[in-house]
């Protein structure tokens, strides 16, 4: 009868350990640096969800109370909501965009035209989010 013996000092490395994730994110920094696409969408998306922030406080003042953004709802005061509610859009564009990226440079090595076409949908989130920004600041103002 054979007997299987298990090493208590024998530690198997897990892939997923901080020293890997670390890597992982070191390696992905240095390809979006070296990508001119992928380095160009980042570099647009952030710029982008910047001056959006920027107009957004610089008529802060000038905007009424409640604002409409619900515009699937009903005309009136359902489409109505709150200033604040404003800041919605830009901090959605910057969570699809660390989303879309994210996935842009997981898919990188495999499949370019995928990673790319995710930098396609965050530039083109990113534009429809400020457009929606400036429309609602503009109908109010």
């Amino acid at each position: 009868m054979k007997i299987n013996t298990f090493k208590f000092n024998s530690v198997r490395k897990n892939p997923r350990t901080f020293n890997s994730s670390s890597t992982r994110i070191k390696e992905w920094s240095d390809l979006a640096k070296n990508d001119p696409i992928i380095l160009r969408t980042v570099i647009f998306w952030l710029a982008t969800i910047l001056l959006t922030l920027i107009v957004i406080v610089f008529f802060l003042g000038n905007i009424p109370e409640k604002i409409p953004l619900f515009y699937s709802r009903l005309w009136g005061p359902d489409q109505l909501a709150n200033k604040v509610y404003l800041l919605i859009l830009p901090a959605g564009t910057f969570a699809l965009g660390i989303s879309n990226l994210s996935f842009a440079l997981i898919s990188y090595k495999t499949e370019k035209i995928v990673s790319y076409m995710f930098c396609a949908i965050t530039i083109l989130i990113t534009i429809l989010s400020s457009v929606a920004v400036i429309n609602i600041l503009h109908l109010i103002t």
